[in-house]
């Protein structure tokens, strides 16, 4: 693969614009998953979303919105390598652990998907309030 093969898309979708502006930010990211599914392309970044599943705590808004692109085909890499297991990257001033840093890869990319996980160290060094999520791929 050439690097003019691979689309990345990087985000942060803010939680400070309210319900509205969150939603804004999910259409176009939405709309760049259903432009690429054909493509080898990669979204990735601080979602402030996740699903159930991945929170201790009160529900995420935009979990229909992290559901499309997986009804789409395309794949979470930390879930993909780890299953059912729970990872948390960012914890509330309550010590609630939620997962809202992903990589998803469009539906041709998930074969080349080695490994997924998270590098707890810069939190826990406050060097960020998130844990790095780590990716790799068989290019």
């Amino acid at each position: 693969m050439t690097q003019q093969d691979l689309h990345i898309l990087g985000i942060h979708i803010p939680t400070s614009n309210g319900k509205q502006g969150k939603q804004d930010f999910w259409i176009e990211v939405n709309d760049f998953a259903r432009e690429n599914i054909n493509n080898k392309a990669i979204i990735l970044g601080d979602y402030n979303t996740g699903l159930s599943e991945d929170a201790q705590g009160v529900p995420f808004l935009g979990v229909e919105s992290m559901r499309n692109l997986l009804d789409l085909g395309w794949k979470d890499t930390w879930r993909y390598t780890h299953g059912n297991f729970s990872g948390y990257s960012w914890y509330s001033t309550k010590g609630n652990g939620f997962r809202i840093d992903h990589v998803f890869v469009s539906p041709i990319l998930h074969k080349v998907i080695l490994e997924s996980y998270f590098s707890h160290q810069e939190r826990r060094n406050k060097i960020s309030d998130h844990s790095v999520l780590i990716v790799e791929l068989e290019i």
